[in-house]
């Protein structure tokens, strides 16, 4: 019905909005039945949509907002449920980029925390230290302050370093290193009482790192 509504106002914003609403029911139905391609299209239909709603009528900013959250992260949860994980990555990543702003509060079901948590959890019990750190790396750029992700982030780049210096690529690995004791850095920054992480970040200095002020920081830890 929407459908035919918008083609005798096609630039009505609220009549946009409303056929995005239609089209994320849509998208909802696909997944039931596991049309992950007919989903997907719906979601991008809906993300136009609510973009266009969005610039038409400054009133829907706030609510067009919060729909371009859950269509962006709704991807990511169509993706894994396809199992294809990668992919869900990068999509639940562009959410995040898009607005830092919506992500959650918790991990609640087919919410972007919780993808991003299911994301890591995945490459962890496949032991793919090197997804997880590409995963963080991205994930690093965009948000901070979850210490839980800077720290999982830090010991990716501890264990990939180490592997590579296994290998004899010792440039490289002081590269990861130091992306670990940036990581740990900021995960004590965010819990500055935890022992443990304290020194981690330490370790890090102490035994990978050849820098005189990173060295000196170390020493009072």
């Amino acid at each position: 019905a929407w459908e035919r509504i918008r083609r005798a106002n096609p630039d009505t914003p609220v009549v946009l909005w409303r056929l995005g609403e239609a089209l994320w029911n849509q998208s909802w139905l696909h997944r039931q039945n596991r049309n992950w391609a007919g989903a997907h299209d719906s979601l991008d239909r809906a993300e136009a949509l609510f973009l266009e709603a969005q610039a038409g009528e400054p009133s829907f900013a706030s609510s067009c907002a919060d729909w371009l959250h859950l269509v962006r992260t709704a991807h990511g949860w169509v993706y894994w449920s396809d199992n294809q994980v990668d992919d869900a990555a990068d999509a639940f990543l562009s959410a995040l980029e898009a607005d830092p702003d919506h992500l959650e509060a918790e991990p609640v079901a087919e919410s972007l925390r919780l993808g991003i948590y299911s994301v890591e959890g995945h490459y962890f019990a496949q032991d793919r230290l090197d997804k997880v750190r590409s995963f963080h790396s991205r994930l690093f750029r965009s948000y901070q302050d979850n210490p839980d992700w800077t720290n999982n982030f830090a010991f990716a780049c501890r264990e990939v370093g180490t592997a590579l210096a296994s290998q004899g690529e010792l440039a490289q690995a002081k590269m990861v290193w130091q992306e670990s004791w940036l990581a740990y850095s900021r995960t004590v920054e965010l819990a500055p009482n935890d022992v443990r992480l304290v020194n981690d970040r330490a370790l890090i200095a102490v035994y990978h790192l050849d820098d005189e002020a990173i060295l000196a920081l170390a020493e009072q830890e």
